[in-house]
C-alpha cells in the first residue's frame, strides 16, 4: 500500500487536564456497571471501562431493559457528512468489546439536582466498524477486520513506528455528567438529566487519517466534497469557514438508547404536529424504521444542493413531531403502557448555543453560538448481520441480549472547527443536554413541559462549564 502523508505528531493544548487513563481501550466486560444513580424507582447503570456509558437500567429490581456493548447501550457519538461518517469519536470505546477507560465520581445532591455521577475529563477514542479500515497497528484490542493481517489499512498515511493508540486515540476530550431530575417535576415520573461535552482540543492528528486519499471498503472516497458547508460558524466568527479535511462539515451528535427487544418496549410514540399521540409497532414483520422531523430546517442557504438532502437532515418520508420527545412504549395507550422516553429540549442555554469557543489556557468563553440545521429522530428494531436470528451474543465471554429497538434524536450542525482554523489560542466544545424519562405517555409529556419550563430560567451553577 502507498504511503503518501505523514501523520503529525500531537502536541498536548493548553490548561491542564487530567491524565488519561491507560491503555486508551482495553478488552472488558461491556456489561459491568460500576457506578449507579437512582431516579425515582429506576436504577441506571454506567460503566466506568467504557467512557461511563449507560449499560443497566433497571425498574422496580426488574431485568435490564438497556442491550449493553460499548457501541449499543446509551451514549452519544459524533460524526460528519464531511467525512463520511467514519471519523467517530464515541463514548463508550472503540468496539463492542473494546471500551474506554475513564474516571468516574459519584457526588451528593446540590443546588437545584439530585445525586450526579461525574465523568470526568479523558481524551476519546475512535470507534471502528465494517465501512472503513483506517487502523493499521493493533497492539491493543484487534479492529474489525479479522482478515486484515492486523497491520493494514487503506487511509494512506504513514505510520510506520506508531501504535494503536496513536491511531485510534482522538483530539477530542470528553466530559459530563449524570443526574437525578426526578424532582424537576411533579407527577412522578423517573427522569435522568445528561450533559456532556465534545471538546476539540488537540491539534489535528487522527482526522488526517479520513482525508481525501482514504478509500472506503466500496473504493469510494472517505472525504466527501459535497458535504461542505459554505460557513461553520454562520455569526460568531468573521467568514466564512469553509471546512478543511480536519473540520466536521454537516455535524452530528446524537443521543441513543438500545433496548431489549424481548422485554416488550416496541411501541414507537410521539406526538404530532397537531398535538395528538402517534403510534409505530416495530413488531410487525420486516417493519421499516420510522423517522421523524423536530422542527424546521436552518442554514439551508450554507449548503450545496447535494448536502441538503442528506439523511441526518431531511430523512425521507420523515413524519413531523411537535416537540423533540421521542417513546418506546410496551403499547399505545397513552394512560398506562409503560414507556421510557429521550427528551432533547429546545431552551436551556445547552442546546441553544451548543457551540462554545474556549480560551485553551485559561479556560474562558471566548464566543458561543447556535449552528443547529435540524433536529431529527428514529425508531427502529436491529438485528445485525452474522447475528441474525440469533437471542443471544458473546462480547470478551459475556453472554447478552442480542435483538435491541433503539430510539435516537439527532441535533445537526453546521460544523466545528479544529484548534488553529479559528481564533488563536481558541479551541471549540460542542455540548448537549438529554433527559430520560421512564413513566406513561401522558405523564412523560407533561413532565418535559415542566423541564421545559424550567430550563427557560436561568440554571443553577455546577459542574461541567457551569450547566
Amino acid at each position: 500500500m502507498s504511503k503518501r502523508i505523514l501523520l503529525l505528531a500531537v502536541v498536548a493544548l493548553g490548561a491542564a487536564r487530567p491524565a488519561p487513563c491507560a491503555p486508551v481501550v482495553a478488552a472488558t466486560d461491556p456489561t459491568a456497571v460500576t457506578h449507579t444513580l437512582q431516579c425515582g424507582e429506576a436504577v441506571f447503570g454506567f460503566n466506568a471501562n467504557g467512557g461511563g456509558y449507560l449499560c443497566s437500567l433497571r425498574i422496580k429490581n426488574g431485568p435490564n431493559l438497556i442491550v449493553p456493548a460499548y457501541g449499543r447501550g446509551g451514549q452519544t457519538a459524533l460524526r460528519d457528512s464531511f467525512h463520511h461518517g467514519r471519523y467517530n469519536p464515541t463514548q463508550a470505546g472503540f468496539l463492542d468489546g473494546a471500551g474506554r477507560p475513564a474516571e468516574l465520581a459519584e457526588e451528593p445532591a446540590g443546588a437545584g439536582h439530585g445525586r450526579r455521577v461525574t465523568i470526568k475529563p479523558f481524551k476519546m477514542a475512535l470507534y471502528s466498524d465494517h465501512v472503513y479500515d483506517f487502523v493499521e497497528h493493533e497492539d491493543l484490542v484487534p479492529d474489525s477486520y479479522a482478515d486484515d493481517g492486523g497491520n493494514s489499512d487503506h487511509d494512506n498515511v504513514a505510520e510506520e513506528g506508531l501504535t494503536q493508540e496513536d491511531e485510534i486515540g482522538c483530539e477530542m476530550d470528553y466530559e459530563g455528567f449524570y443526574e437525578d431530575a426526578t424532582g424537576w417535576v411533579s407527577n412522578g415520573v423517573a427522569v435522568m438529566r445528561h450533559v456532556c461535552h465534545y471538546d476539540y482540543i488537540r491539534p489535528p492528528k487522527q482526522i488526517l487519517q479520513f482525508g481525501a486519499q482514504g478509500l472506503l471498503d466500496n473504493g469510494a472516497a472517505v472525504l466527501n466534497p459535497e458535504a461542505a458547508v459554505t460557513d461553520i460558524s454562520p455569526a460568531a466568527l468573521p467568514g466564512p469557514q469553509a471546512p478543511s479535511p480536519a473540520d466536521l462539515s454537516l455535524a452530528i451528535l446524537p443521543f441513543s438508547v438500545r433496548l431489549n427487544a424481548p422485554l416488550g418496549y416496541r411501541v414507537v410514540m410521539w406526538v404530532d404536529a397537531e398535538g395528538r399521540w402517534q403510534a409505530y409497532d416495530l413488531s410487525k414483520p420486516k417493519q421499516p424504521p420510522v423517522s421523524l422531523q423536530m422542527g424546521e430546517p436552518r442554514f439551508r442557504e450554507l449548503l450545496s444542493a447535494e448536502s441538503a438532502n442528506f439523511s441526518s437532515i431531511a430523512p425521507k418520508s420523515a413524519k413531523r413531531a411537535k416537540t423533540p420527545l421521542l417513546l418506546l412504549a410496551a403499547d399505545a395507550d397513552p394512560d398506562q403502557a409503560s414507556a421510557l422516553a429521550i427528551y432533547m429540549p429546545l431552551a436551556g442555554p445547552v442546546n441553544q448555543k451548543q457551540f462554545v469557543g474556549i480560551e485553551t489556557q485559561t479556560g474562558k468563553v471566548a464566543y458561543e453560538e447556535d449552528r443547529r440545521i435540524s433536529l431529527t429522530a428514529l425508531g427502529t428494531y436491529r438485528v445485525r448481520g452474522a447475528e441474525m436470528g440469533r437471542p443471544f451474543r458473546e462480547v470478551n465471554g459475556v453472554r447478552m441480549a442480542n435483538d435491541l429497538t433503539l430510539i435516537k434524536i439527532t441535533p445537526a450542525f453546521t460544523g466545528m472547527l479544529a484548534p488553529g482554523n479559528g481564533l488563536p489560542g481558541v479551541h471549540e466544545r460542542l455540548r448537549l443536554e438529554a433527559y430520560v424519562l421512564l413513566g406513561s405517555p401522558n405523564r412523560i409529556l407533561q413532565a418535559a413541559g415542566q423541564i421545559e419550563a424550567r430550563l427557560g430560567a436561568p440554571l443553577p451553577a455546577s459542574s461541567p462549564g457551569g450547566e
